[in-house]
């Protein structure tokens, strides 16, 4: 009778070890997310101030380019969009592509 209470009590002690790990590689999982959200963040946070300050130096305005994003999204034609997108790819230095003689884009 005292081994099978002995045998419980190792069962018992042996199910609460392997549910604690199960706990603690969860919470490693988590964490390990949390983190690689947060890195991911902050890199696009980064990324963001890189180009809004290579757009700045490039001397155009970044009130400018918000106030034609919003143009944009309410542009009701496709000529009004066409040129506030033009406006505001020669803002971005995007057209340059376009000069290029040489490339996958050259149309002729």
């Amino acid at each position: 009778n005292y081994s099978r209470w002995l045998a419980w009590i190792w069962v018992t002690v042996l199910l609460l070890m392997a549910q604690s790990l199960f706990v603690l590689w969860t919470m490693l999982m988590i964490g390990s997310d949390i983190a690689m959200v947060s890195a991911v963040n902050i890199s696009a946070r980064g990324f963001y101030i890189w180009t809004s300050t290579v757009r700045w130096y490039r001397g155009g305005s970044i009130r400018r380019r918000v106030q034609l994003r919003r143009l944009l999204r309410s542009a009701e034609t496709w000529g009004e969009w066409s040129a506030i997108a033009s406006e505001l790819d020669n803002l971005d230095g995007k057209s340059e592509w376009r000069d290029a003689p040489s490339g996958i884009f050259n149309q002729q």
